[in-house]
């Protein structure tokens, strides 16, 4: 088998819009979407957008191929997790959760490998979707600074992804309605209805970027554990970051999304990076009330001028467009102009199986 081990780094530019969502709920301020009050730039995490790209292979593949899951809808911790996954993949030593969970290998994991060990790093992001989901929250319910009982084994992922952020002013919906849902309890006397109330809080729209980084210099330290980030693993992010915002944003508080530009600068080498590519991009905090994408001025020619002074440390540029971007901005033919080695997304016969999945 040739070895298809990531050797050099990869920088991503990942960029999506929201209409008349919540892109992101904040589960200590009554699940609203996180908004700077001074500068009006609406703010997502990395854990959610991470959430993404794990639900979608959840609901097609199922659960045991993704580390940071629930175990049939419960919240586990991460010594329950590392149980249930020995017995679905047959394995004795807890540093091979890498290899059969793709989440793990990619963004890293914290793995007990004595007593307990609580691996809570989505805590606070699924918290905050049970909350979108069911509609209830009770107090200011803390959950999420990882706790660790015993010796762990923290990997650090070599893919990483920067907080996201708006590229202009973000508005929330003037106008919020009122949620409730209804359970029925069981109490002695017989059965009685009860309710919660919660705020259904979105944005008019929000352009939000992601910057993320490969490190090839982390994949080798895999390598020297007998387990490798594989190029393979790199494109599968590539097609699935993509179609999980298409597909895993069908829910109440979630639809509205939508992609429009993913690009991968991959260098020659592992040493070189040019540094976040989000401040190559000319923002537009000047226009007020903003609701949709022709509303923006945002302009890319110091990226593009940037990839092009770049090109002869980069081995190719993966690129995907969403057909508004294109017509606007013209990636395409802006980056075809520069000569760099262009190959545009998705992948072909990379799709979700045990061999791209699993390392056997």
């Amino acid at each position: 088998m040739n070895d298809d081990s990531v050797k050099s780094n990869s920088e991503i530019l990942f960029i999506y819009e929201t209409r008349l969502c919540n892109p992101n709920g904040d589960p200590d301020s009554e699940n609203k979407p996180r908004i700077d009050v001074i500068t009006g730039r609406n703010y997502v995490t990395d854990v959610r957008l991470k959430r993404f790209f794990r639900d979608y292979i959840i609901n097609r593949m199922g659960e045991k191929y993704i580390w940071v899951t629930k175990i049939e809808g419960q919240n586990v911790d991460a010594t329950e997790r590392l149980t249930k996954s020995k017995k679905e993949h047959g394995y004795s030593d807890p540093r091979d959760v890498i290899k059969f969970h793709i989440d793990a290998r990619l963004f890293g994991a914290t793995i007990p490998l004595k007593g307990k060990a609580k691996d809570i790093e989505d805590a606070e992001e699924e918290q905050s979707e049970e909350i979108e989901q069911k509609t209830e929250r009770k107090g200011s319910k803390k959950e999420g600074k990882q706790k660790a009982q015993g010796e762990s084994y923290h990997v650090v992922g070599p893919v990483q992804f920067s907080l996201g952020y708006s590229l202009h002013k973000v508005e929330m919906m003037t106008e919020t309605s009122t949620i409730t849902s209804v359970f029925t309890g069981a109490v002695k006397t017989g059965e009685r209805q009860y309710g919660n109330i919660g705020k259904d809080w979105r944005v008019y729209y929000s352009l939000i970027a992601f910057y993320g980084v490969v490190s090839a210099a982390r994949a080798e330290h895999f390598k020297t554990s007998k387990i490798r980030l594989r190029e393979r693993d790199i494109m599968l992010l590539d097609n699935l970051l993509w179609d999980s915002i298409m597909r895993e944003t069908i829910t109440r508080s979630k639809i509205g999304h939508f992609p429009h530009l993913y690009i991968r600068l991959k260098h020659k080498d592992s040493e070189n990076l040019i540094g976040d590519l989000r401040r190559f991009i000319d923002e537009d905090f000047e226009t007020n009330n903003v609701r949709s994408l022709g509303d923006l001025k945002i302009s890319f020619t110091r990226l593009f001028s940037r990839i092009q002074s770049e090109k002869d440390n980069l081995d190719s540029v993966f690129l995907r467009v969403s057909d508004d971007f294109e017509q606007r901005f013209a990636f395409k033919q802006m980056l075809e102009s520069f000569g760099v080695n262009l190959k545009c997304l998705p992948h072909e016969n990379v799709e979700l199986s045990d061999e791209t999945l699993l390392m056997r």
